[in-house]
């Protein structure tokens, strides 16, 4: 499943966008917006370079699997919460973003110290969550945080898919863990 040479291409390209998160907060930081907006189209680019090249040169490690994640987290709650200081982007969503990430990230360390197995396969809505996300971001820094129909509608749209994408995943998990405890059980 996993290819041997950690440092590939790839991984590479992760590592690359979590240290544009820094330099994407600092433009934010110093209303450097066009700036700000460029770098994170970049690192939202290769994120998807990233993916399309490990899967296509079969270049897919452990490491990636556990770092790609890690870059998009970081990238995405570094660029609400620094939007939310600027007052784009309202401070609800901001917390329903971190909050889903804290509860999925946080049941996986739980459920791994406890010795239990945890499979985390993306599901169609986390995946448009991810896009809704990024959509927001990009708009909020395009547009300047100027309120609007059309914002408001994407903040809205952003928050519900949020919100059901970490009800999924938590659902979907305890599905697991109970069939698992109860395979072990009969046994």
């Amino acid at each position: 499943m996993f290819s041997t040479p950690t440092f590939n291409v790839p991984n590479l390209l992760t590592i690359m966008r979590i240290l544009l998160v820094p330099v994407f907060v600092g433009l934010v930081m110093d209303r450097s917006y066009t700036a700000a907006t460029v770098v994170f189209v970049v690192a939202g680019l290769s994120d998807a370079l990233d993916g399309y090249l490990a899967k296509r040169f079969t270049q897919r490690t452990e490491f990636g699997a556990w770092l790609d994640p890690f870059a998009d987290k970081f990238l995405l709650v570094s660029a609400f919460v620094v939007l939310t200081v600027t007052g784009w982007i309202p401070v609800y969503l901001c917390v329903l973003v971190i909050l889903r990430d804290v509860v999925i990230v946080g049941g996986i360390v739980m459920l791994r110290r406890s010795g239990r197995t945890v499979e985390i396969a993306p599901t169609i809505s986390g995946k448009l969550t991810t896009a809704t996300q990024i959509i927001t971001v990009t708009y909020s820094l395009i547009s300047g945080g100027e309120p609007g129909i059309l914002f408001s509608l994407l903040i809205l749209l952003t928050a519900v898919l949020t919100i059901y994408s970490g009800t999924e995943y938590v659902l979907r998990e305890a599905r697991i863990q109970k069939l698992a405890t109860g395979t072990h059980k009969s046994e």
